[in-house]
């Protein structure tokens, strides 16, 4: 989901433009849309991987709990924000 409104950010800036409302997208620019996007596609990649119904999954549950940790590692590229969420994404996950 999150996807499809990245690829259609522009279009929703331009209908929000004719309507006025440009400044609903104040707090989200393009480039955070997209950043999240990447983010969050690891989380994605997990969900797809365990939630087969015709193959045995609990196995690659230390596998994806182990790669979704090194995920929420610090970054020096990460901005507040990601660093931000990336360290109560940690503290929560135990």
């Amino acid at each position: 989901m999150l996807e499809s409104i990245s690829c259609q950010y522009e279009d929703v800036r331009a209908l929000l433009l004719e309507r006025g409302e440009e400044g609903r997208l104040n707090d989200l620019s393009e480039d955070t849309l997209k950043a999240m996007v990447m983010f969050l596609q690891r989380f994605k990649e997990a969900t797809k991987a365990l939630e087969a119904s015709k193959t045995p999954t609990l196995h690659l549950t230390a596998v994806w709990l182990d790669r979704l940790k090194r995920h929420l590692q610090p970054s020096s590229t990460d901005n507040l924000t990601f660093s931000s969420l990336k360290g109560k994404m940690s503290h929560n996950s135990g």
